[in-house]
């Protein structure tokens, strides 16, 4: 899942991405976020995840 956010996406383009449904995408994006490893911002219906450096660290991602 934070491999899948190399670039930051949405929950529904995280979910395709990964295989697996919204809701469940939703939950691991919490659990990430809890962990500092990644951040999520709301714009209208959007909710968009991405890696805080913490996060690039963890999985060797540069940007």
């Amino acid at each position: 899942m934070l491999r899948a956010l190399a670039e930051p996406r949405t929950t529904t383009d995280l979910a395709r991405r990964t295989g697996i449904g919204n809701a469940t995408a939703s939950a691991h994006a919490a659990a990430l976020r809890a962990a500092g490893l990644i951040t999520t911002t709301r714009t209208g219906r959007s909710v968009h995840h991405e890696q805080t450096p913490l996060g690039m660290l963890v999985v060797g991602t540069t940007r």
